[in-house]
């Protein structure tokens, strides 16, 4: 795992590994732990969204969740995208 200060967001740091090309290791910071199961049912849920419209299917794709752990994920990511960040807000 290698440490890039550029990939890190407001919930935690993403770790990239030359082991996995289309896959890296996000850990939450701690005191954003309690965010990650939210964080993480808004993406399945915009994947159902993208998924169910055949448009919205054609140009975004969100990224997969392969692992889960207490305050980590191993999730997609294109290391070929200059921006692999889109910073969602919910109004509510």
């Amino acid at each position: 795992m290698t440490f890039d200060r550029s990939l890190r967001g407001g919930e935690g740091q993403l770790f990239d590994s030359p082991l996995a090309e289309d896959k890296v290791l996000k850990r939450w910071f701690e005191n954003r732990v309690k965010d990650m199961p939210e964080s993480i049912r808004l993406l399945k849920e915009a994947t159902e969204i993208i998924e169910s419209n055949s448009e919205l299917k054609k140009c975004i794709e969100v990224v997969e969740v392969a692992e889960q752990g207490s305050d980590w994920i191993i999730r997609g990511f294109d290391k070929n995208l200059s921006c692999n960040f889109i910073q969602m807000k919910h109004s509510g």
